[in-house]
């Protein structure tokens, strides 16, 4: 009886009250967003020119990276984001980590020591 009540009303809670997400910082040069902190998705993030960081969403661990100058929610940067910029890496729209990594330089064959 009494956990047919309790799953009811868990029930009820969870269709009542809406989704949240929150983003936590995992990179950041910006002294205002230290490392590890957490956010609600909805936090309005305010980035001076030189400042960048780099966070990860959850539920779903999408991450972007934001760049400043900018002020507003990550859901503002993203949709701000233009095709050519994200192109050449300038914004970003999230990822899920499975995309490849760019790797760059070049590979050699090291000298055999005797």
């Amino acid at each position: 009886m009494w956990s047919c009540i309790l799953r009811t009303a868990l029930l009820t809670m969870l269709l009542v009250y809406p989704a949240w997400a929150e983003v936590r910082i995992t990179r950041s040069n910006s002294p205002s967003y230290p490392f590890g902190k957490t956010y609600s998705d909805t936090h309005e993030f305010s980035l001076s020119k030189d400042e960048d960081i780099e966070i990860i969403k959850s539920p779903g661990g999408k991450t972007f990276k934001l760049k400043g100058p900018f002020k507003g929610t990550l859901e503002s940067y993203v949709n701000a984001c233009p095709d050519y910029q994200y192109f050449f890496g300038l914004c970003s729209r999230g990822t899920n980590g499975d995309e490849p990594a760019v790797t760059g330089g070049s590979r050699g064959v090291s000298p055999k020591e005797d």
